[in-house]
């Protein structure tokens, strides 16, 4: 494959290094400010140009609040120009800023200093560094600043102040994983040309994480070299766009990851997702990210120890939560989380299984509803109850069918079946035990404990791995196997009500667990989608199943 005119590797290091650093002085963590959009447009720009048109030699580097601003524009680098052109009629004015840096009051460099000084001469009644806590300086953002020719910035800042969540887990500083991601973004670049050539330029193709970050590194690097290396690669430029962020089942983002996921197994004869070398959507970041005491991972620390070592100085999430409550599912959120206990679904069709979630039909209404509330238990109880009767009656027609109520000695594979049948019968009312233990616990972590050998199903803060902590009536499941055997998707009819139940239908996708322990057999089709908690996707998107 052709090399990157820049060396990705390194560059994405010092794009997470220069999130991070953002991040601890408040400006991912701070609201927005019509006074930092002002500075960016009516003086950053202009100086940009102003410095580049006159072919002064120095290299200029922006304040904190700036350079966040400039950061997230120019990732949206085909409005970035454009916007550029009609403005100043020059659209490579970037060239002359270092791409992963900003200064602060204590820079005495000569990049820094210049830089003041140049800004000084030009807007000599604007501070060149702005307190972001003086209240004086909060207006409301303005039109121009939210659509600038169709491009809506503040939404690109609003949801890139999230991307150092998705990037801060340990792998991201271990250089066999950075390298791995730059060969698969090469990979997704060759893919785009066909993808587009097939769907059309409007066609939107989706990478995962470790993907897009090197997509970011690349465009903000250099969006002229960007440009020369699509050209050379993919024979045309690429825009990139993060302004689609619905990730339910059946949204334009979630069915174009699914046609990347199609279209890669196609080219590449392997899948998309196929080792722990790929980053998935992690979810919306907990409140803790919001903190300037957050931290991201120990580059230090060995990138084996990840699923084999047990953090004994900090408690587990499932520890933390012990004596909470259930989580009300109107109002209230996942503990440790800003996501909502329950998601309203009113759009008809199917909606895929999504971490964490049930999907049913309460007095609220229906949609998803957390594991952190009761309904969810109800709902899975439910839904056991329906699949536990469909299970008795396969039974009760198999030995009908092959007359072992006859007495007649059954045939090796009719007996095989009628143990396999019974098997997920006992499995089910198993799940049923389960569910039924944790509806009547008095929180939603009281009765569980983290089942051993540890798996990679975990989604904190609820694990499901966990198994309950007096397992004798539920067979050593876990919260993930019941799960699957109710089956967490659902339907909606074109007319909006709750699909009635067919008794004649599939079972959900369950598996039988064979006597050493591993998993056997499946039956029915299940309600289509991958396993509740299975790959840790979140529910779709950038990076799920």
């Amino acid at each position: 494959m052709d090399s990157f005119s820049c060396n990705l590797l390194i560059e994405s290091k010092k794009h997470v290094e220069f999130l991070e650093k953002l991040h601890r002085i408040g400006v991912l963590t701070t609201p927005y400010r019509q006074k930092s959009a002002d500075r960016y447009l009516d003086c950053w720009l202009p100086l940009l140009a102003d410095i580049h048109r006159n072919h002064a030699s120095c290299m200029l580097v922006p304040p904190p609040d700036v350079a966040w601003i400039f950061h997230c524009h120019r990732l949206a680098p085909g409005p970035y120009r454009k916007y550029l052109l009609q403005k100043y009629q020059d659209n490579s004015i970037e060239e002359i800023c270092s791409p992963f840096l900003f200064q602060v009051e204590e820079d005495t460099t000569k990049e820094a200093v210049e830089t003041r000084v140049e800004w000084n001469l030009r807007f000599p009644g604007e501070p060149f560094f702005l307190n972001l806590k003086d209240p004086s300086i909060d207006m409301p953002i303005t039109e121009s600043f939210c659509d600038m020719d169709g491009f809506h910035l503040i939404a690109s800042v609003t949801e890139q102040n999230k991307f150092l969540w998705q990037v801060s887990d340990r792998k991201f500083k271990h250089d066999t994983f950075l390298q791995n991601a730059v060969e698969r973004y090469q990979k997704f670049l060759l893919l785009s040309k066909s993808f587009h050539r097939g769907r059309g330029n409007d066609s939107m193709i989706v990478p995962t994480y470790d993907i897009d970050l090197m997509w970011h590194t690349h465009i903000l690097y250099s969006i002229a070299r960007y440009e020369a290396d699509c050209i050379r690669i993919r024979g045309s430029f690429m825009n990139h766009d993060d302004s689609l962020n619905d990730r339910s089942s059946g949204s334009d983002l979630e069915m174009a990851f699914q046609q990347t996921k199609e279209a890669w197994q196609e080219l590449y004869k392997e899948p998309y997702i196929n080792s722990s070398d790929v980053a998935l959507y992690r979810g919306e970041p907990p409140g803790e990210y919001y903190c300037l005491k957050f931290t991201c991972c120990d580059p230090n620390e060995d990138l084996l120890t990840e699923t084999s070592a047990v953090d004994t100085q900090t408690p587990r999430p499932l520890e933390v939560f012990r004596d909470l409550p259930w989580v009300n599912a109107q109002f209230g959120l996942i503990p440790g989380e800003m996501a909502k206990a329950f998601i309203a679904v009113t759009r008809c069709g199917v909606h895929l299984k999504k971490d964490g979630y049930v999907f049913g039909k309460t007095s609220l209404g229906e949609g998803y509803f957390s594991l952190c509330t009761r309904e969810a238990y109800l709902i899975l109880l439910q839904k056991l109850k329906v699949n536990v009767r469909i299970a008795t009656r396969k039974l009760h027609e198999h030995d009908m069918d092959t007359c072992r109520l006859c007495f007649r000695k059954p045939t090796a594979v009719e007996a095989i079946v009628h143990d396999q049948l019974v098997e997920v019968l006992d499995m089910l009312r198993a799940c049923q035990n389960f569910a039924w233990v944790q509806y009547n616990a008095t929180g939603p972590y009281k009765r569980l404990c983290v089942g051993v050998p540890a798996t990679t199903r975990i989604v904190e803060p609820f694990p499901l791995n966990c198994v309950l902590n007096d397992s004798k009536s539920t067979g050593g499941y876990t919260l993930g196997d019941v799960c699957d055997a109710a089956g967490c998707s659902g339907y909606i009819k074109e007319t909006c009500k709750p699909a009635q139940v067919d008794s004649n239908r599939a079972l959900p996708n369950v598996r039988g667990r064979r006597r050493d322990g591993g998993w056997g057999f499946v039956i029915g089709a299940g309600d289509g989608g991958c396993a509740c908690g299975g790959c840790g996707c979140g529910g779709g998107g950038c990076g799920g199943c």
